[in-house]
């Protein structure tokens, strides 16, 4: 009896081991703060985040976005999109696989019943039953050989000597958290490119009605041209001059409208709905940038970015996958049990005494040879976890990056639109001051042309500026690694 402790408490103690590494964040080394360039330089030193302020990332989207039809958008699509839903049944999809991992270690159990008869005839090696054919005499021709009534239940179990059910069920929780990021990555994409959609929207309905007041002011233009010509006092040159600045002009419609259509289209597509008109109340210019509270440091993205989170299960699972793998190539020890009932006839079958089935065995196997497959799949998953190391880096070090880009545009967009702007008033002057002056017979019809075409061209880069201005702070929030909660 005391072999047979020794033996399971031996099993008990190789079950606590388990083969292959633990996962340990790799020594990252990331810089104290963002990189938005240094004094005295092309690149100004960018001042934008306030000691002490809220990080950015960690505002879910309600809380930063603050125009209630963006809302709506956002909300719409978090629950149409078709991409999140997909990716909300990959999380569903690995969750069972978590399920199923978390029971290896139990046995399996297994009911059976059945009825077996097997005929033979005199040129078979074996005899008759013996049991079968006691009052009468069995034919030489399709004998009875083997009746057989049976109910049992059965059991096997793989004891985890060196931890590879451990790893699987790692490798599964490591997966799942994997699908959840990505899902959460999907989400946060999806929030900043309804975002950046909508204000697409903005951009083009304010150049569509700066286009149509532009094609309005150059057929007052061209009717004073026209009068003025009836009267003999410029030529004919100066009427094609001004028509063609007219026609010019009027492109810019059907270009701007293909566009705008073409983007309702798809932020439509983003909501998980046919193409529809989208109703905007709005003019890009009446919208404001989203408050910038802080971009913290680059050690909150780890635990801020879904991407990299998910990068760093994929690590995770690489490790658990090595265990696997060295776990395949040692010993692995199986326990078998059957009990239940067996008779040859069908009326003794529920006899437990005299019908009762138990059976035990145990066994042992060690790969001895498998043509280097066991080798070659650990040496492989070792390697796998060098690389997806390098890829966890590698996504740190393009995070990192992306919000000192995201930072660095806020900041010289604000500097380009006021610049814009104070263009846009001169221009605007010069086009009064040049039609006063026309009318007058103090400038010619060139110099009109003109001051009309440089407002126009204000006009239109202060719509498409304030929207960059718009898109930044938003690319800002998203490499922050807002816009999944």
């Amino acid at each position: 009896m005391k072999k047979y402790w020794l033996f399971f408490i031996t099993l008990v103690f190789f079950a606590a081991c388990k083969t292959g590494k633990d996962y340990q964040r790799p020594e990252l080394d990331l810089p104290e703060s963002f990189y938005v360039g240094k004094d005295n330089d092309t690149l100004a030193s960018v001042n934008i985040v306030v000691p002490d302020s809220i990080f950015t990332g960690s505002l879910k989207w309600k809380e930063f976005f603050k125009d209630s039809l963006l809302i709506s958008f956002i909300d719409t699509a978090i629950a149409h999109n078709l991409s999140l839903k997909k990716a909300s049944y990959d999380i569903l999809i690995e969750m069972e696989g978590l399920k199923q991992a978390k029971m290896n270690r139990l046995p399996s159990v297994s009911g059976q019943a059945g009825y077996i008869r097997e005929y033979f005839s005199e040129n078979y090696y074996s005899s008759p039953a013996s049991k079968y054919y006691t009052d009468e005499k069995a034919p030489s021709s399709l004998y009875t050989q083997k009746v057989q009534h049976f109910a049992r239940v059965g059991t096997s179990w793989e004891i985890d000597i060196w931890g590879k059910m451990a790893r699987q069920r790692e490798l599964a929780l490591a997966e799942y958290y994997q699908t959840e990021e990505t899902r959460k990555a999907m989400q946060t994409y999806l929030v900043a490119e309804i975002a950046a959609s909508y204000y697409k929207l903005l951009m083009l309905k304010s150049q569509l009605g700066i286009a149509k007041s532009n094609l309005e002011l150059n057929n007052n233009t061209l009717e004073v041209l026209k009068l003025q010509y009836d009267a003999g006092e410029v030529t004919l040159l100066a009427v094609q001059q001004v028509q063609l600045q007219k026609l010019k002009a009027e492109t810019f419609i059907p270009q701007i409208e293909k566009e705008y259509l073409q983007e309702e289209n798809y932020l439509n597509s983003l909501l998980g709905r046919f193409p529809q008109p989208i109703e905007i109340d709005f003019w890009i210019e009446e919208i404001q940038p989203e408050t910038l509270y802080g971009a913290g440091v680059p050690f909150e993205l780890i635990t801020n970015r879904p991407d990299i989170a998910a990068a760093e299960y994929v690590l995770m699972a690489t490790y658990a996958k090595a265990g696997i793998a060295q776990a395949r190539k040692y010993p692995s020890i199986t326990l078998n049990a059957s009990l239940g009932l067996d008779a040859m006839f069908l009326k003794d079958v529920f006899n437990p005494v005299d019908s009762g089935l138990l059976w035990l065995s145990g066994s042992i196997l060690q790969p001895i040879f498998e043509q280097r497959k066991l080798k070659t799949n650990h040496n492989i998953s070792l390697l796998q976890i060098e690389r997806a190391e390098l890829d966890f880096r590698q996504k740190i070090i393009t995070a990192v990056g992306e919000v000192s880009d995201a930072l660095i545009a806020v900041e010289k967009l604000k500097e380009e639109y006021r610049i814009v702007n104070e263009r846009l008033q001169i221009a605007q002057q010069s086009v009064r001051s040049a039609l006063l002056l026309f009318k007058s017979g103090l400038a010619n019809y060139l110099e009109v042309l003109t001051a009309q075409s440089n407002a126009l061209d204000s006009e239109l880069n202060l719509a498409n500026v304030k929207m960059k201005l718009l898109l930044a702070n938003v690319e800002l929030y998203r490499s922050l690694g807002g816009g999944w909660e």
